[in-house]
């Protein structure tokens, strides 16, 4: 399979039948029940992932090490004090 042929979209489409389906990261060719379900069309049939199981969870798990690495960069800025138009140390307030 050339290079070509990878990101050409009609050829991974043109491979797909009712039983088998070709994964559009790893690009294999795979029976439907290793992709996840996504509906179905407005003929009934049902509508699968383009992605295969294992590829979406490789993809999740790489998502969610990368939210972790940016949440531990940014951290929360502390919470604002709201004036309540008090005076400080005193409840009569010596204004």
């Amino acid at each position: 399979m050339g290079l070509e042929q990878i990101f050409d979209m009609d050829y991974v489409g043109a491979r797909d039948t009712d039983t088998h389906r070709v994964c559009g990261s790893c690009g294999e060719l795979k029976p439907v029940e290793a992709f996840y379900k996504d509906g179905k069309y407005s003929n009934g049939k049902t509508r699968y992932r383009r992605d295969c199981r294992e590829c979406y969870k490789r993809q999740r798990i790489l998502e969610a090490k990368m939210k972790e690495k940016r949440d531990e960069r940014i951290k929360p800025m502390p919470k604002m004090q709201v004036a309540t138009g008090k005076a400080r140390g005193s409840s009569r307030g010596k204004w």
